[in-house]
């Protein structure tokens, strides 16, 4: 899928110390992907799936621990916000289907000593979405994002828990009551949970 995390990083280390800030960029990690092909040194002794994806995940864990390390000397890093965030999640460990909601819950992490004091350390459990990010780190500088209208502001009390997803196959609506979840090729609906307080 893509060159190893590690040299990723190191690549993109570089690139970025040639930017002019302020800079605004992405790096994107492959080597959790299948087929897994990533510079693990027992790699040839793991046989099940689930234990390769675990081991692939713990490398990019690894990557992204020294991709960070190495930023902190530089000059830019004091005054960067690093957003991670993944696409979506994974059948493993879980062996989990394609179209279980679950498989769309995704990590979601912002570093930096740009950060906050009142923000550093929170946890935010509020339903949302890849596209929450641009309302809420244009709020934390007090800046307008109304040209984002179905983005909102995940530290702010005000905002409807709400979350979907959408591939070639499916998509579905989660609530903080409800879930659904239907079939793109035959608008069949193969989930529909409500919750008993609803």
């Amino acid at each position: 899928w893509g060159v190893p995390d590690h040299l990723v990083f190191s690549r993109a280390s570089q690139e970025i110390s040639k930017m002019k800030e302020p800079f605004f960029t992405v790096v994107l990690t492959q080597s959790t992907h299948e087929p897994y092909d990533s510079p693990i040194s027992n790699k040839e002794k793991i046989t099940e799936k689930t234990e390769l994806y675990n081991a692939c995940a713990s490398y990019t864990d690894s990557a992204i621990s020294k991709f960070i390390n190495s930023c902190k000397s530089k000059p830019w890093f004091n005054n960067t916000l690093f957003v991670f965030v993944s696409d979506h999640s994974h059948r493993f460990p879980l062996n989990r289907t394609f179209n279980e909601h679950e498989r769309f819950k995704i990590p979601l992490l912002f570093y930096g000593n740009v950060i906050d004091t009142a923000f550093s350390g929170k946890q935010v459990s509020l339903l949302s979405n890849h596209h929450d990010i641009p309302a809420t780190l244009l709020s934390q500088l007090n800046m307008e994002h109304a040209n984002y209208p179905f983005s909102k502001n995940m530290f702010s009390t005000n905002s409807i828990p709400f979350a979907y997803w959408c591939t070639d196959f499916s998509m579905g609506w989660l609530e903080a009551q409800q879930k659904i979840g239907i079939n793109l090729h035959n608008a069949s609906v193969f989930m529909k949970e409500k919750s008993q307080d609803a």
